[in-house]
């Protein structure tokens, strides 16, 4: 007598959508963190030198792949343009020395310019007015 032999089935593959390397440390609480910290007034660069924090480059990646995360960060930026206008009245108020004050009032102005420049940039007037008289010669000297 002889017995049949059950058939195998073979379970589908799987793809993996993670890839290649290391998983990923992003949470939303480290999002969270990352975002205080850039609205306190802290830079990006500064922030990633904490041990605690990834690095800089990881970040950007970050902000690159996870929508929402980008948005936080857009937003934690506008904050922190506003943590620097703010310190720039602190520094006027309380600094003595007006060259030490003048240097810290210009970077953080120009910081905050390129953070929020609808808010804090230079505001370009393009209103021409000219009162001049204007010549036009076709075919002459001139």
């Amino acid at each position: 007598m002889s017995q049949s032999v059950p058939a195998i089935e073979k379970s589908p593959k799987t793809t993996d959508k993670r890839g290649r390397g290391r998983p990923s440390k992003f949470t939303d609480a480290l999002a969270s963190v990352i975002c205080a910290r850039l609205s306190e007034g802290e830079s990006l660069l500064r922030i990633c030198e904490d041990r605690a924090m990834p690095a800089r480059r990881t970040v950007l990646k970050w902000m690159a792949t996870d929508r929402n995360f980008c948005t936080s960060i857009a937003r934690a930026r506008e904050e922190q343009a506003e943590h620097l206008a703010e310190e720039i009245v602190t520094i006027a108020d309380t600094c003595t020395d007006p060259h030490k004050a003048r240097l810290q009032i210009d970077a953080r102005k120009w910081y905050a310019s390129k953070l929020a420049p609808k808010k804090y940039g230079d505001k370009l007037d393009l209103n021409a007015n000219h009162s001049g008289e204007i010549t036009i010669v076709i075919g002459g000297d001139i």
